[in-house]
């Protein structure tokens, strides 16, 4: 008998056809969920925060390196902050408000880290 009529004349159980619904459902979640890359809705949303909050920040940031730089005295102040300690600069520009977006109140201090960076990447410190 050929593999083609074996296939024809086969005639599976029920309690062979809900295994084999149930591994197939089991081994789609687990390829799915697994290298398929798929998440829940709460991880989604979790990744989603954080894309926001890394995108604000580097704005901020972005903002707090062309103010500082266009500001009257910016040579004074890259001075001062070229003689801080490199941990120091960030509290610097948070005191100083250059880390302050417009329209907000508080300081951000992950946006002053990233400008320090920026402008250490602009060769200005």
């Amino acid at each position: 008998m050929s593999p083609i009529e074996r296939w024809s004349a086969y005639r599976p159980t029920k309690e062979h056809t809900l295994w084999t619904a149930v591994a197939a459902i089991a081994a789609t979640l687990a390829i799915g969920f697994g290298p398929g890359g798929w998440v829940t809705g709460g991880t989604a949303q979790k990744m989603a925060d954080e894309a926001a909050a890394t995108s604000h920040d580097q704005l901020a940031a972005a903002v707090c390196a062309r103010e500082f730089m266009r500001a009257t005295d910016a040579r004074a102040r890259l001075a001062k902050l070229q003689a801080l300690q490199s941990w120091e600069r960030e509290q610097q520009l948070v005191k100083d408000g250059w880390a302050t977006m417009p329209g907000e109140r508080d300081a951000d201090r992950d946006a002053a880290e990233l400008c320090v960076t920026r402008l250490i990447d602009q060769g200005k410190i």
